[in-house]
């Protein structure tokens, strides 16, 4: 029960930091999250474009740098050009992952 109560408290953190959002990028905030709580890939441009209800890649960089501008998130690429996303006060981090790559090679990350 200890674990459940813990894994609890923890999205209920995620959640508190999402609200510090607009309301249309909290979704892309829990993606992030679920992709680096499970250890999972980064989504790619593509995945955060759809989640955001885009399919513009640019507005999903732009959407990535301003939730790390908020203090929420820090991207970083590393020498092969994979994106790894950490989630700052849970030091929850995804799995690098490519961020052009195609929503079908990386499969869905819906929450």
């Amino acid at each position: 029960m200890k674990f459940f109560t813990a894994s609890r408290d923890a999205w209920q953190d995620v959640s508190a930091r999402a609200s510090l959002l607009p309301e249309d990028m909290q979704g892309v905030f829990m993606m992030i999250a679920r992709a680096a709580k499970e250890g999972w890939p980064c989504p790619s441009d593509a995945a955060i474009a759809r989640a955001y209800g885009s399919h513009s890649l640019r507005r999903a960089r732009r959407l990535l740098t301003y939730i790390e501008e908020q203090g929420l998130i820090v991207c970083q690429l590393d020498g092969t050009g994979r994106r790894t996303v950490t989630l700052v006060e849970l030091a929850w981090a995804t799995a690098p992952g490519d961020p052009g790559a195609a929503e079908a090679e990386q499969g869905s990350l819906a929450v």
